[in-house]
């Protein structure tokens, strides 16, 4: 019961964060939703959960490892799907190459189950993250 209180507020709590946000802030909160995500399925692959002698052990580990990577998927399509190149230009051009690179290189981790592809995955998501604090940043100093 708790856990479902928990979850139900979670998400309330979440749904106000989002209406109550910039652009910039719901592409940071993505973002370090796809980051989270990514490190999920690193970590399972890491501790070779997928692998587990127990079978229910493996199974939730499954489940949660081709849930984390379809939700990363999920934010980069999505984030891909909203860039608009005629506002853009040459810098919107360069994030659908980068989605592209990503969503490509989340496909091939989840194929191959790689540490080092999952760590360079989540290296891409937080480097754009960080990059949209700091327009995010500049937006609120021209702002006051």
């Amino acid at each position: 019961m708790f856990k479902k209180n928990a979850a139900t507020y979670k998400a309330a709590q979440n749904t106000s964060r989002a209406s109550e946000s910039s652009p910039e802030e719901l592409i940071i909160l993505l973002l370090e939703k796809a980051c989270s995500s990514v490190l999920r399925a690193k970590l399972i692959v890491s501790e070779n959960k997928l692998d587990a002698p127990d079978l229910d052990e493996r199974l939730t580990a499954t489940e949660e490892y081709f849930t984390a990577i379809a939700k990363a998927l999920e934010i980069a399509m999505a984030l891909r799907a909203v860039v608009d190149l005629e506002k853009g230009g040459a810098l919107a051009t360069q994030l659908l190459v980068t989605y592209d690179a990503i969503i490509r290189g989340l496909n091939e981790a989840r194929k191959d189950k790689s540490v080092p592809a999952f760590e360079k995955i989540y290296e891409a998501f937080s480097e754009m993250k960080d990059a949209w604090l700091t327009v995010r940043s500049m937006n609120i100093k021209q702002a006051v």
